[in-house]
Protein backbone atom coordinates (compact mmCIF):
# COMPACT_ATOMS: atom_id res chain seq x y z
CA UNK A 1 0.00 0.00 0.00
CA UNK A 2 3.03 2.29 0.89
CA UNK A 3 4.40 2.24 -2.70
CA UNK A 4 0.63 3.04 -4.39
CA UNK A 5 0.41 5.75 -2.15
CA UNK A 6 4.22 7.45 -2.62
CA UNK A 7 3.59 6.72 -6.70
CA UNK A 8 4.91 3.77 -7.58
CA UNK A 9 3.93 2.11 -10.63
CA UNK A 10 2.27 -1.54 -11.36
CA UNK A 11 5.81 -3.31 -11.99
CA UNK A 12 7.33 -1.45 -8.94
CA UNK A 13 4.42 -1.97 -6.39
CA UNK A 14 5.04 -6.22 -8.18
CA UNK A 15 8.20 -6.44 -7.04
CA UNK A 16 7.39 -4.95 -3.87
CA UNK A 17 4.67 -7.18 -2.60
CA UNK A 18 6.89 -10.41 -4.19
CA UNK A 19 10.06 -9.30 -1.97
CA UNK A 20 7.69 -8.49 1.01
CA UNK A 21 4.78 -10.60 1.62
CA UNK A 22 6.37 -13.81 1.80
CA UNK A 23 8.76 -12.83 4.20
CA UNK A 24 6.20 -10.78 6.68
CA UNK A 25 3.54 -13.69 6.01
CA UNK A 26 6.34 -16.64 7.25
CA UNK A 27 7.17 -14.40 9.98
CA UNK A 28 3.21 -13.94 10.65
CA UNK A 29 2.97 -17.66 11.25
CA UNK A 30 5.51 -17.69 13.77
CA UNK A 31 4.50 -14.60 15.90
CA UNK A 32 0.49 -14.72 16.07
CA UNK A 33 0.64 -18.30 17.37
CA UNK A 34 2.42 -17.60 19.99
CA UNK A 35 1.23 -14.29 21.02
CA UNK A 36 -2.20 -16.09 21.14
CA UNK A 37 -0.82 -19.18 23.04
CA UNK A 38 0.45 -16.74 25.67
CA UNK A 39 -2.11 -14.34 25.72
CA UNK A 40 -4.86 -16.99 26.42
CA UNK A 41 -2.79 -18.52 29.45
CA UNK A 42 -1.17 -16.31 31.33
CA UNK A 43 -2.78 -12.73 30.78
CA UNK A 44 -6.06 -11.59 32.09
CA UNK A 45 -9.54 -11.47 29.88
CA UNK A 46 -9.81 -7.54 30.45
CA UNK A 47 -6.41 -6.99 29.18
CA UNK A 48 -6.01 -9.49 26.51
CA UNK A 49 -6.90 -6.97 23.86
CA UNK A 50 -4.61 -4.27 25.29
CA UNK A 51 -1.78 -6.93 25.28
CA UNK A 52 -2.43 -7.58 21.54
CA UNK A 53 -2.72 -4.05 20.65
CA UNK A 54 0.47 -3.36 21.78
CA UNK A 55 2.19 -6.74 19.87
CA UNK A 56 0.54 -5.31 17.18
CA UNK A 57 2.21 -1.77 16.97
CA UNK A 58 5.47 -3.93 16.80
CA UNK A 59 3.79 -5.64 14.24
CA UNK A 60 3.31 -2.94 12.27
CA UNK A 61 6.72 -1.04 12.88
CA UNK A 62 8.52 -4.53 11.85
CA UNK A 63 6.36 -4.44 8.41
CA UNK A 64 7.32 -0.33 8.15
CA UNK A 65 11.24 -1.45 8.50
CA UNK A 66 10.40 -4.75 6.15
CA UNK A 67 9.05 -1.95 3.76
CA UNK A 68 11.80 0.24 3.96
CA UNK A 69 14.53 -2.13 3.77
CA UNK A 70 12.58 -3.51 0.44
CA UNK A 71 12.46 0.40 -1.29
CA UNK A 72 16.43 0.87 -0.17
CA UNK A 73 17.47 -2.15 -1.97
CA UNK A 74 15.13 -1.57 -4.84
CA UNK A 75 16.82 1.91 -5.37
CA UNK A 76 20.43 0.59 -4.89
CA UNK A 77 19.71 -1.71 -7.90
CA UNK A 78 17.70 0.94 -9.93
CA UNK A 79 20.52 3.05 -9.13
CA UNK A 80 23.51 0.55 -10.04
CA UNK A 81 21.37 -0.11 -13.50
CA UNK A 82 21.86 3.32 -14.67
CA UNK A 83 25.62 3.95 -14.00
CA UNK A 84 26.72 0.29 -15.22
CA UNK A 85 26.85 0.41 -18.88
CA UNK A 86 24.40 -1.18 -21.67
CA UNK A 87 25.31 -5.10 -21.69
CA UNK A 88 25.66 -5.25 -17.73
CA UNK A 89 21.80 -3.63 -17.69
CA UNK A 90 20.90 -6.48 -20.29
CA UNK A 91 22.03 -8.69 -17.97
CA UNK A 92 20.96 -7.97 -15.05
CA UNK A 93 17.36 -7.57 -16.61
CA UNK A 94 17.38 -11.14 -17.37
CA UNK A 95 18.37 -11.88 -13.79
CA UNK A 96 15.50 -10.05 -12.48
CA UNK A 97 13.27 -11.06 -15.09
CA UNK A 98 12.96 -7.68 -16.31
CA UNK A 99 13.58 -7.95 -20.08
CA UNK A 100 10.91 -9.21 -22.27
CA UNK A 101 12.19 -10.94 -25.85
CA UNK A 102 10.12 -9.47 -28.85
CA UNK A 103 9.26 -11.78 -32.03
CA UNK A 104 10.80 -10.58 -35.24
CA UNK A 105 8.06 -11.41 -37.72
Amino acid sequence: MQSLLSGATLPEILERIKNTVPTSWYNSCKLWPAVTAFSFTYIPIEYRSIFGGVIAIGWQTYLSLLNTRAAAKEEMEHAAMHDAPASVRTTQRLEHGLFEQKCAA
